[in-house]
């Protein structure tokens, strides 16, 4: 049978393999490396390109594909002598859902955010949430209040670590946690807060949580504690507001996962990012999944984080918008939907030159609520995935498999992420 077809050629990479597919008279060839550069230090698309444009010059068709991400992209590669560029799909930080649709009486609206909030927890694990209630100046507060959490001495920050009791709550130094193998620990440190538990709370003691260990130290003490608190309350209400629209993606009623919302063992981490060489790999923090429900991510200015692009399989840089929420599920809603939903890979790389200050607010549910397969997630005749579980038992089953200690670990739901720690 014969058809007439043009055969290209993909993942060329280099001026030999161009020569090679001339040789061999192929219709064009593609240069492309599989997201190879994030891997295991090959050069970038763009610099492939740069060398193999010249020997296909008159003789073959070249394109690109990888790493086009906006129109200068394009215009960028046209210069090094592409023909033309794939572009596969909007890069998933372009997926700006908008939470005012979630307010508004206008049922296609409503409609429209589910389907594109649907789409993000199939396809990515991730998307930005614009035009939500949070004001911007309780944005802005925490991540002063961060600055000025760092600015102390070390020593000072070290009485407040989080090894001392309650475990899991306050500092935790520069290398602490490594999720990947290679590489001396991750390049940051944090401060964990939980909501402020009175001494007889029933969770108290329980994984993180318990009394806050709220430095005397700091500028303006009072001022810390009101703004950990506001933050708490805004924030935990946007959690519950945006597991009402992942209920209705799932064909779900509305408040079908408000017991699991209900004294959620919600944590604010606040995280400092040291300035590193602008051209190193070095990781802020190693690629990893988060282990929770649900994770909103205040971030500065400064970028570096990257979200695995399955897709394209090669990571991508997920820029900051201005009042934007990054929001991503973690290990358990994945296995609560029995896969249907992922939980992503994403890292930090800090190449801005400059400290970076993010705060990411982990929802991690009721820790007595037993997560087992949401009905819609499978057929009557399917088996569930995963046995049931008690938010409690997962979460300290991640933290032993990630920190260690005398509990039998959970290891990873994602395979993208076994990979990377490898």
């Amino acid at each position: 049978m014969e058809a007439n077809l043009d055969w290209l050629t993909r993942a060329v990479y280099a001026p030999e393999d161009v020569e090679l597919a001339i040789q061999h008279k192929v219709d064009g060839v593609i240069v492309s490396n599989h997201g190879g550069r994030q891997l295991d230090g090959a050069p970038a698309t763009l610099d492939a390109l740069r060398d193999c444009a010249p020997v296909a010059k008159g003789r073959i068709p070249i394109a690109i594909d990888g790493g086009i991400r906006r129109g200068s992209d394009i215009f960028k590669a046209l210069a090094l002598g592409a023909d033309y560029c794939f572009m596969g799909r909007i890069p998933i930080w372009g997926l700006a859902v908008s939470e005012a649709a979630f307010y508004t009486g206008d049922a296609e609206k409503k409609a429209e955010l589910v389907r594109q909030v649907r789409h993000a927890c199939e396809r990515h694990g991730f998307f930005q949430l614009i035009n939500h209630r949070v004001p911007l100046d309780i944005q802005e507060a925490i991540l002063q209040q961060a600055r000025d959490l760092f600015s102390l001495p070390v020593e000072v920050k070290q009485k407040y670590s989080r090894e001392i009791e309650p475990v899991n709550l306050g500092y935790e130094g520069l290398r602490s946690q490594k999720f990947e193998k290679e590489g001396p620990g991750d390049l940051k440190e944090s401060y964990y807060l939980s909501q402020d538990l009175s001494p007889g709370h029933p969770y108290t003691g329980r994984f993180s949580q318990g009394s806050n260990k709220y430095p005397d130290e700091i500028r303006d003490p009072g001022s810390f504690r009101r703004t950990v608190k506001d933050y708490h309350a805004v924030m935990s209400d946007l959690g519950l507001k945006i597991f009402q629209v992942l209920a209705q993606t799932l064909d779900l009623d509305v408040n079908w996962f408000n017991g699991f919302c209900h004294d959620s063992a919600n944590i604010i981490r606040l995280v400092r990012y040291p300035p590193q060489e602008t051209d190193g790999q070095e990781r802020g923090i190693g690629a990893h999944t988060d282990f929770g429900g649900l994770t909103i991510l205040l971030q500065d200015d400064k970028g570096g984080l990257q979200v695995w692009d399955r897709e394209a399989s090669e990571w991508a840089d997920a820029e900051p918008v201005p009042g934007a929420f990054v929001v991503n599920l973690g290990n358990m809603l994945m296995r609560w939907t029995n896969d249907r939903y992922i939980s992503n890979l994403h890292r930090v790389i800090n190449r801005s030159g400059q400290e970076r200050y993010s705060v990411p607010y982990f929802i991690s549910g009721n820790l007595d609520y037993v997560v087992e397969c949401i009905p819609s997630c499978k057929a009557e005749t399917e088996e569930a995935k995963y046995p049931p579980i008690t938010v409690e038992e997962w979460m300290l089953a991640r933290y032993a498999d990630t920190y260690g200690g005398g509990q039998k670990g959970a290891g990873e739901l994602s395979q993208d992420a076994v990979r990377a720690s490898s």
